[in-house]
């Protein structure tokens, strides 16, 4: 999934959306349709890059889960 990041940067982030709603304490508390963007989601991975003295450019992926 990395692979699409620029490659120049200051470090990836991964966020695994599964990993993190399981230890959401109020996770089922939410409202159905917030749940619902959640578990479409499969992670968000993110990098930030300096272009020049004064630009920096943050890239987002997010891996999305297929529908039924």
């Amino acid at each position: 999934m990395t692979g699409s990041l620029p490659q120049k940067n200051f470090g990836y982030f991964y966020f695994d959306m599964a990993k993190a709603t399981a230890a959401f304490k109020y996770y089922n508390e939410l409202p159905p349709e917030t749940r619902e963007i959640l578990d479409s989601i499969r992670g968000i991975g993110a990098t930030t890059i300096l272009k020049d003295s004064s630009t920096r450019e943050l890239d987002l992926l997010f891996h999305l889960r297929p529908r039924d």
